[in-house]
């Protein structure tokens, strides 16, 4: 694993596209069940427990789960998997609403904040949430229409307002516009000026589709 070994972290997520599904069934929800999910988890915390590098994403974007409560509950089993197996790795906890940080205070935010860590405390516990700056927030448009300013200014209220939780913008990007060399630049400059309450960001680029930054 050459990137980890030169120092850099490195993100793991699993069934990347299927969004909390398989087949079309959501886990533990008429799709595979939370017993299966912890094992995929068990196995490859097994493998990454001695790369304190590698960074756990539960899943990429869930989305239209009918209980949030009970999505809640596997990312809890998925948690006390990963530290069954004696992995202490940093974890990212998606939402719902295709992960949505605009959703995240009134959705799943507050039953995610309180997902416990065997490990005895929350720091290795990161949300995990996205936000493009188009008009309908899916990375699909060149052009963009919001800065976010307001999105994440709630969201870090609420983080600080819920014990001083951290989370991470793993996705965010927009065309190769005028209006997104704008709006992308203020919306990454709030993300810094955020820290550490928000770690970092992470730009989703290079789609041929629509040119993105």
């Amino acid at each position: 694993m050459p990137t980890v070994q030169r120092g850099y972290r490195m993100l793991i997520r699993i069934l990347k596209h299927n969004y909390a599904r398989w087949n079309g069934g959501i886990i533990a929800q008429g799709g595979p069940t939370n017993a299966q999910f912890t094992s995929i988890w068990t196995q490859l915390a097994t493998k990454y427990a001695s790369q304190p590098r590698v960074i756990f994403g539960i899943m990429n974007e869930p989305h239209d789960i009918p209980s949030v409560s009970t999505w809640v509950d596997s990312v809890q089993q998925a948690v006390n998997a990963i530290r069954a197996a004696g992995a202490s790795n940093f974890l990212l906890l998606p939402g719902s609403s295709w992960s949505s940080a605009q959703a995240f205070p009134t959705e799943a935010g507050p039953l995610l904040v309180q997902v416990t860590d065997p490990l005895g405390d929350t720091s290795k516990l990161i949300f995990d949430v996205h936000q493009y700056l188009d008009s309908d927030n899916s990375g699909t448009h060149p052009d963009c229409t919001t800065d976010n300013t307001a999105i994440f200014t709630t969201l870090v209220s609420f983080l600080q307002a819920n014990g001083n939780r951290q989370a991470i913008l793993s996705e965010t990007g927009g065309g190769n516009t005028a209006s997104c060399e704008t709006d992308v630049g203020t919306e990454l400059a709030l993300v810094k000026a955020s820290y550490p309450t928000l770690l970092g960001f992470t730009m989703y680029v290079g789609l041929p589709l629509h040119g993105l930054m």
